[in-house]
């Protein structure tokens, strides 16, 4: 058995901006800042989820400044804010997100819907303008590199509406990507390129193609690159506008003079986010190293596109799917800067894109500054960065760092205010299934009681996502909350939560994940009953009180779990499959079912029929709550209450409660808020 790591507890206030992050941090976690919390001092949901989030750090080209947004769901709002280092002064720009710098840095761009639909603007000086009014909205877009054009992409809205919106069409010159026969074949929903000219704001169709542009769901930004002369723009093209369909998407290039469209990289698995290196002659990309496989490695490739040759150099990086961006960002020497998930951590590394050899950048779990990285940004001569940082006691802020100097330079940009009162906190570590070394993160009732606590076990969804070591463990990367775990409501109600990194984890090498392929239900019983048999014989968790928990994929895993022992005293899963053959007939997430179970349904039967809630829902004891949003679009509600159903039939105690207008991710406290409330009762009614 592993033994936990220190315990850490926050320190309320913001330290000096002048702190490094290093310090900062340890005045953060630190185990000696403070006493045990007293029960006045126990956090509050309320406080958590109003807890404003920076989302997103954009360096200045020449390192002077930071634009960065701040995301307010007390608003809710999101707000643009520009950072001077050298005053150490901060302003708000706009409202809105997604602020880009000029190439030049004389002006940036950014997205608002303050005039209907997600537009871009500009904004020079103090003075702010729209400049695009593309219909239906804008959802990415990136700067030429010289700054007078920038390439956006949209779906298409009809011709009448191209028209009376001056959008000019001739520049596709009926190009299409390879595959496409007629223009019959282009989807409707289909995302284009299109470019836009920064003074005037007339805009032009670029693309044409039979697929959809891929736009990255987990991330700004990433999602197409200028070449570095201006004439091209590299990007992917996937069959569809689902989120698995990028695994399908290859990498091709389009001229901006013609709109004619030629494939870069063609291979299976997937291929998406392209970067120019610094000459013109190859793109980096992350990819699936051409296989078809949700849980296998990712990581980076090159391709040199003279010859077409493409080096899998990034196979040592094996980053996450649902991480992404990945950020990677070539250096002049010719190696790639990049993110990649360690464990409860993110780390940037360096990798060379010829050799494919990697050196570690910056780790912030090291030594005893526990934390998690994301969206790192660099200036044009790759010296300075800006980047996000979170840890279980502060919500993602936004830092600068000197990059040959790493934690030792870091400075802060902008921390929001956060709850005066955070959660005692630890990193646990443990032994699975296989002997597989396996972490997660333990939070602590507040006030801690004398003996055992009825313990609430979250198991993350994704399907490959992880816990993180961050202020918002259920969310490996920089954004408001998703799942609607109502951690620090349960923590002021006595429970302990237990967040376990299981082996089909991110964070963890692809063989290690891989090891659950078909036997996911089985892994699942190993690795994270051994877990809570960890907190059991260390008096942490009552083995008389356990619920499970989980949301999305995470509820999946739950009832998975249910359905192979009857620990659990209580249960609440949502937005989660549980007629599985139905799901694969969906037919949005074919690579994500075969990947977990080993193939489709007839070809893996038997692991199907093990991953079957329903298929094996008399098996399932405990009492289970199940929620949904009826405005769920990527699981129906109907799944639910086929659960409701049989459980019911089966004389189970289950319940189902649906909440109006309540999509797939729950963000705002008002929608999370009845959520909680349900949690609540029903866990004190079966585990007081």
């Amino acid at each position: 058995m592993g033994s936990p790591a220190s315990r850490c507890r926050a320190e309320p206030g913001a330290p000096s901006v002048a702190l490094t992050l290093a310090a900062a941090m340890l005045a953060l976690s630190s185990a000696s800042a403070r006493p045990l919390l007293g029960q006045d001092a126990c956090p509050t949901e309320e406080a958590r989820l109003l807890a404003p989030t920076v989302v997103e750090a954009r360096i200045h080209p020449a390192g002077g400044s930071v634009l960065y947004t701040v995301i307010d769901l007390a608003g809710p709002s999101s707000t643009v804010h520009r950072w001077d280092r050298a005053t150490r002064s901060a302003r708000a720009v706009a409202a809105g997100g997604s602020p880009r710098w000029s190439p030049a840095g004389d002006r940036a761009a950014y997205v608002s819907s303050a005039e209907g639909g997600r537009q871009i603007w500009l904004a020079e000086g103090s003075a702010t303008r729209r400049l695009s009014d593309h219909a239906g909205g804008v959802i990415e877009y990136a700067w030429a590199p010289d700054g007078r054009r920038l390439a956006y992409a949209a779906v298409p809205p009809p011709a009448s509406e191209h028209a009376a919106a001056g959008v000019e069409d001739a520049g596709a010159r009926d190009a299409v990507a390879a595959g496409a026969e007629t223009a019959g074949d282009v989807p409707a929903d289909g995302v284009e390129l299109y470019l836009i000219d920064a003074e005037t704001g007339v805009s032009r169709r670029l693309t044409r193609l039979a697929g959809s542009v891929h736009v990255d769901a987990f991330g700004a930004g990433g999602s197409f690159a200028w070449s570095p002369d201006g004439a091209r723009v590299a990007f992917a093209v996937q069959p569809g506008r689902s989120v698995e369909a990028a695994y399908l998407a290859d990498i091709h290039v389009v001229e901006v003079e013609t709109g004619a469209v030629s494939p870069a990289v063609e291979r299976p698995g997937l291929d998406i986010r392209p970067v120019w290196s610094p000459d013109g002659t190859r793109l980096a990309f992350t990819t699936s190293f051409g296989r078809l496989d949700r849980f296998d490695t990712h990581g980076l490739a090159a391709v040199d596109l003279a010859t077409g040759e493409v080096r899998d150099v990034g196979r040592a990086v094996d980053a996450a799917f649902l991480d992404a961006p990945a950020g990677h960002v070539w250096a002049d020497d010719g190696s790639l800067f990049v993110l990649a998930a360690r464990g409860l951590g993110t780390v940037l590394l360096r990798v060379d894109a010829s050799t494919g050899e990697t050196t570690t950048v910056l780790d912030p779990m090291e030594g005893e500054v526990p934390g998690t990285i994301a969206g790192v940004t660099f200036t044009a001569d790759r010296r300075a960065a800006a980047l996000l940082v979170t840890g279980p006691a502060s919500p993602w802020s936004a830092w600068t760092m000197q990059v040959d100097a790493g934690l030792a330079s870091a400075v802060e940009v902008a921390r929001p205010a956060q709850p005066a009162s955070t959660p005692d906190w630890e990193v646990v570590r443990w032994r699975g299934g296989d002997g597989i070394d396996l972490e997660g993160m333990l939070f602590h009732p507040c006030p801690e009681p004398d003996g055992p606590a009825p313990l609430v076990t979250w198991l993350h969804g994704g399907p490959e996502g992880r816990a993180i070591l961050g202020f918002d463990p259920t969310s490996p990367i920089a954004s408001p909350a998703f799942d609607p775990l109502p951690t620090y409501g349960l923590l002021a109600r006595g429970y302990a939560v237990f967040m376990p990194n299981f082996r089909l984890s991110a964070g963890y090498p692809a063989d290690v994940r891989k090891r659950a392929t078909g036997r996911v239900p089985e892994a699942l019983e190993a690795d994270v009953l051994a877990g809570i048999d960890e907190l059991v014989e260390r008096g942490v968790a009552d083995p008389d009180r356990l619920a499970l928990a989980g949301w999305a994929s995470g509820g999946l895993y739950a009832l998975q779990l249910l359905t192979r022992t009857d620990r659990f005293g209580a249960a609440v899963v949502g937005a989660t499959n549980t007629d599985l053959e139905a799901a694969y007939g969906d037919g949005d997430f074919a690579v994500q079912w075969h990947s977990l179970q080993g193939g489709p349904p007839w070809q893996a039967r038997a692991a199907w029929d093990a991953a079957s809630p329903l298929r094996n829902a008399e098996s399932i004891r405990a009492p289970v709550l199940i929620l949904h949003g009826e405005a769920d679009t990527l699981v129906p509600p109907d799944q639910s209450a086929y659960l409701r159903t049989y459980l019911s039939g089966l004389g189970r105690e289950v319940r189902l409660e649906t909440f109006a207008g309540v999509g797939h991710g729950v963000l705002l406290p008002a929608q999370r808020a009845p959520m909680a409330e349900a949690v609540y009762e029903w866990l004190a009614r079966w585990l007081g």
